[in-house]
Parts: C-alpha cells; sequence; structure tokens
C-alpha cells in the first residue's frame, strides 16, 4: 500500500503564525504528514507575519504562501488584524487563511467567517488528533478557492 506522502509531490508554501513554539513545532510536525510537499515558515507574532506576506524587514525574499495558518491570540499584532489586512490587500486576499485557535467561542468563529477566513479550526487537543486537521488542510488545499470580492 502506497504511503499517503506519497501520494502527492505538490508543493505547498505554508506560513504558521502561532506564537507558542509547543504549538508552532506540534502543527509543523503533524504538516509533514500531509500527502502535499509542504515547506513550513513559522512567524512568531503578527507584526512578523505581515513583514512575511508583504516581504519587508527579514522577510524581504520570502515567497508568498499558499496557505496560512492562523492564530487569535499573537503579541504585537492579533490574529484578527492580520486576517484584516490579508483581506484588505488586493495581492494577499486569494490566499488561503485557516484560524487555528485554542478557542472554542461561536463568535469567534463567526467573526473568521465574516472576515472570510476559509477554515475555523480549534486546535487539537493532543497529537491523536492532528491527522484531522492535517485531512482538513488537505481538502482545503485540493478545491479551487471560490471567494467573493
Amino acid at each position: 500500500m502506497e504511503s499517503k506522502a506519497a501520494v502527492s509531490n505538490r508543493f505547498v508554501e505554508v506560513l504558521v503564525v502561532e506564537d507558542n513554539p509547543t504549538d508552532a513545532y506540534l502543527t509543523r510536525e503533524a504538516l509533514q504528514h500531509s500527502r502535499f510537499v509542504m515547506d513550513i515558515n513559522v512567524a512568531d507574532d503578527g507584526e512578523e507575519a505581515l513583514d512575511y506576506l508583504h516581504h519587508t524587514g527579514r522577510f524581504s525574499h520570502s515567497i508568498e504562501p499558499d496557505l496560512v495558518l492562523l492564530d487569535l491570540n499573537l503579541p504585537k499584532k492579533n490574529g484578527w488584524a492580520v486576517l484584516g489586512e490579508i483581506r484588505r490587500t488586493p495581492a494577499l486576499s486569494r490566499i488561503p487563511v485557516v484560524i487555528l485557535t485554542s478557542s472554542k467561542s461561536d463568535s469567534d468563529a463567526r467573526m473568521a467567517r465574516e472576515m472570510k477566513a476559509d477554515l475555523f479550526i480549534v486546535k487539537p487537543p493532543d497529537v491523536s488528533h492532528f491527522p484531522v486537521l492535517v485531512n482538513s488542510l488537505e481538502h482545503l488545499l485540493e478545491k479551487p478557492l471560490k471567494r467573493g470580492a
């Protein structure tokens, strides 16, 4: 039987915006089990994420991501500010953004939909639940995005 990782050789650039080093590490490890080949970059706060996306500062040579995994509770600029900037900037607005948060709040999920996040996912409680996360992300990457103007 063919391993899941060998199913696709599609290359995907991912930006993980996460200030918790353990969560960033676990997310990176989980994504390594995707059937896509992923180059994973991590931004530690909202300002760093925007520098990466706008190719400024130490990220002047960054590659536009195919996917952004965005925590909401970030230092310097929170996830809502980052999502708003992404959706307001024409050059960035087509990038799929997945809110990956510990928040289970219905109001946060509703706000994410209103701000046109592509998915709202509560962080898995432990490593055994990460395959569900990876499956959701793969499903998002397989379909063309249909976002209103």
